[in-house]
């Protein structure tokens, strides 16, 4: 038997699935827009680290290893990893992104004993719980 639906049910038809359609493309875009601002804000996290001249110059004594840092200096560069250390904790940063952008000068800072014992000795508690995940990792 086949099915009349008048003008109006074909209406309200018409408007449910317009209506359906405009809720999946919403969603779509929001995701979408979320990708782009957490694209943005690790750029961001990039930049801060990687063009700041004060970094830059504590990475390259740091990486050198047998520079003096002056212990201001060190003490803004860990509290940068604290922040990004606390940001994960807070699960606003992936593991993975801290490690795409900083796994290299984190394991710097895990490997250098005396900075790592700086690190301990004053409270660097959020950056201490991600050197110590990412040293079980390893092994």
């Amino acid at each position: 038997m086949l099915l009349l639906f008048t003008v109006q049910e074909w209406f309200q038809i018409g408007f449910w699935m317009v209506s359906a359609s405009g809720i999946v493309f919403g969603v779509i875009t929001y995701y979408r827009n979320l990708k782009l601002r957490r694209a943005e804000w690790l750029k961001s996290l990039f930049e801060k680290f990687y063009e700041n001249p004060q970094y830059k110059t504590i990475r390259h004594k740091i990486d050198a290893g047998n520079e003096l840092i002056k212990e201001e200096d060190l003490v803004d560069y860990l509290n940068f990893f604290e922040f990004v250390a606390s940001l994960w904790k807070l699960n606003q940063i992936k593991k993975y992104e801290v490690l795409m952008l900083f796994e290299y000068y984190l394991n710097l800072l895990n490997n250098h004993q005396e900075i790592y014992q700086y690190i301990e000795k004053y409270g660097f508690e959020n950056l201490i719980s991600l050197l110590k995940i990412m040293s079980k990792q390893k092994k």
